[in-house]
């Protein structure tokens, strides 16, 4: 089978001295300006030392969904050239289209869309010294939803990024703005423009607007889930939510969870009771963020990311503690110490005017489980691994395509329950769909060896023409998953998202689509063949003894959890008492979605 040759983005003014149909290095051959393909990717970075402006790159690492790589460095007599890959190029090498050509057309929904997405780099931008970046427009190219950067541009030595760079942006998109966004697009913009104005300041302004857009489609919505401990494994040491049990239960007048709430957690491999641990996660988030979730609809104001963000952080951080102390009690140190990946998704649907409800999505992450956003033309991993090959990109010590010749590259730098709280640090996103779409929260047994992205299309498209009930899909990706991967336990939780402009003129319901009573009567594996994930883990553990009988411990992180529930509601100040959320009927429920 032919290698698919990649294409890559040649930065700085070096480059374009290139002319194309050339051979350079003995290796990369120039197809447009400053577009070059590589006709050795078999073989790794050609050098390995990395400039200042590389290890900035790797600062950005965990922002790949928007920023370019380093792909290798080409040292020429006349200097030094930074090959970029994770470009916004498709794969026949056609250039994205810059924001500035497709802005005019765009929904008022896209355009502040997207607008978010810039604010949300620009902090991260700054901190590197390369907030320039965003000065030019045709540096900002669209892939659908989400924005994409050609190349990172060094802030000038003599002149500091300012709010002044993106407000001239900013305004130049403003005439071709909606209509409908012209005057408070005008009020966001003049603020940003005073002096002693900070962006945190006036974000809230412009999520409110975002959040009212989204507010405008209606959101419905499918879940399957689905585990199995693999051909090899004798233990199933992962655990999920919601399971089929959950998804079973019947409707009640409150708000359900399982409707919005998507959590895989994957036990440790190497450290004793990770089925434990995984199980202990799920549970305690799972009491944690029923409080908070039925407390929104019950908030007078919209939240704000950050401070969803920062709640998120702590119900983690808690849960870390809760396993990290159930390991003291039991007297476990070192690499006897339980431990569990982490990843949620949380659909935020928050209370706008009228019977409206905005359309978040909060994706959460420590560990290597993953989550995957896939539409009818792409598939999207939302999550970066927390393994040595990013310690090492982050720290500017390596390229990502040498960290993957390091035997260890796969091993895992955070897990829950081996390290105090206040050294964990979860990674939490923010996103906004608008388009059908299908959300994959998964450990790595259907993750690894690039699964997901060589079999996306012969699974998502059948879901999103709903041709098949999620339940029925998931089991026969799966199938396919066990038979590639025989040593690792497999377990996602699936999520169908179908998006409505108006539901009053739509004729007809989901459930005309995907039948009713089949989505979820797939019987899932008995808990006694649960199993073991056979990945490597490079953790910095903790040697505390103790020991107390399991039963009691368990009944103790009950209670414990409950309390922590209540008390996270009444500590939350933002939460204000008003009339309770009430559940639209089943063919018009608000479920739950769609973020990194």
């Amino acid at each position: 089978m032919a290698i698919s040759l990649p294409y890559l983005r040649a930065s700085g003014s070096l480059a374009l001295t290139f002319p194309g149909a050339d051979l350079v290095g003995d290796r990369y051959w120039v197809v447009a300006p400053q577009i070059w393909q590589d006709t050795k990717p078999e073989l790794p970075p050609s050098n390995e030392d990395l400039s200042p402006l590389g290890q900035r790159y790797g600062q950005l690492y965990k922002r790949q969904l928007h920023l370019p790589r380093v792909y290798d460095v080409l040292s020429l007599p006349e200097g030094e050239i930074l090959l970029l890959d994770n470009i916004p190029i498709t794969d026949k090498g056609e250039i994205l289209p810059a924001l500035s050509s497709v802005w005019e057309t765009a929904s008022p929904l896209q355009q502040l869309n997207w607008l978010w997405q810039m604010a949300d780099l620009w902090g991260d931008l700054v901190t590197a010294e390369m907030a320039t970046s965003l000065g030019l427009l045709e540096n900002i190219r669209v892939d659908g939803w989400r924005i994409r950067l050609m190349e990172l541009l060094t802030d000038p030595s003599d002149s500091p990024a300012s709010l002044s760079m993106l407000v001239t942006v900013w305004r130049s998109l403003l005439p071709q703005a909606s209509p409908r966004l012209q005057e408070p697009l005008t009020e966001i913009i003049e603020s940003l423009n005073e002096p002693s104005i900070t962006l945190a300041e006036v974000l809230p302004s412009l999520n409110q607007l975002l959040l009212e857009q989204s507010g405008q489609q209606h959101l419905q919505m499918a879940i399957a889930s689905a585990t199995d401990k693999g051909e090899h494994p004798t233990v199933n040491q992962d655990a999920y939510y919601p399971t089929a049990a959950d998804l079973a239960t019947p409707p009640s007048a409150t708000l359900a969870l399982s409707d919005h709430l998507l959590m895989v957690c994957d036990g440790v491999e190497g450290h004793g009771g990770g089925e434990i641990a995984s199980q202990l996660a799920i549970q305690s988030l799972k009491l944690q963020l029923t409080g908070f979730f039925q407390g929104l609809f019950e908030a007078d104001e919209i939240l704000p990311p950050e401070v969803i963000q920062r709640q998120l952080a702590a119900y983690i951080r808690i849960t870390n503690n809760l396993i990290a102390e159930r390991n003291d009690q039991e007297g476990r140190t070192g690499g006897d110490r339980m431990a569990t990946t982490l990843t949620l998704a949380l659909q935020i649907p928050q209370r706008l005017q009228g019977d409206k409800h905005s359309h978040e999505l909060y994706i959460a992450q420590v560990g290597d489980s993953r989550a995957y956003w896939m539409t009818k033309d792409q598939c999207l991993c939302l999550t970066v691994d927390d393994d040595v090959l990013s310690r090492e990109v982050l720290a500017g010590r390596t390229l990502y395509r040498q960290g993957l010749q390091r035997e260890d590259h796969m091993a895992l730098t955070q897990a829950l329950g081996v390290k105090p709280g206040d050294r964990l640090q979860p990674v939490i996103r923010r996103f906004v769909f608008a388009e059908d779409g299908v959300l994959v929260v998964c450990s790595d047994g259907l993750s690894d060896n690039h699964f997901l992205d060589k079999h996306w299309q012969t699974f998502a498209p059948v879901l999103l023409l709903g041709q098949l009930p999620p339940s029925a899909v998931l089991q026969a990706l799966m199938n396919q998953a066990i038979a590639k991967n025989l040593d690792d336990n497999i377990t996602a939780v699936v999520a169908f998202y179908r998006f409505s402009a108006d539901i009053l003129a739509q004729t007809e319901d989901l459930e005309t689509v995907l039948p009713p009573g089949d989505f979820f009567s797939d019987e899932l594996p008995p808990a006694d063949e649960m199993a073991v994930d056979p990945t490597t883990v490079a953790l910095d553990a903790a040697e505390e003894e103790s020991g107390f009988p399991v039963v009691v411990i368990i009944i103790g992180l009950v209670v414990t959890l409950g309390m922590l529930a209540l008390g996270a509601l009444g500590i939350n100040w933002l939460l204000n008492r008003s009339t309770p959320w009430q559940p639209t009927p089943p063919s018009q429920e608000q479920p739950n979605p769609g973020g990194g």
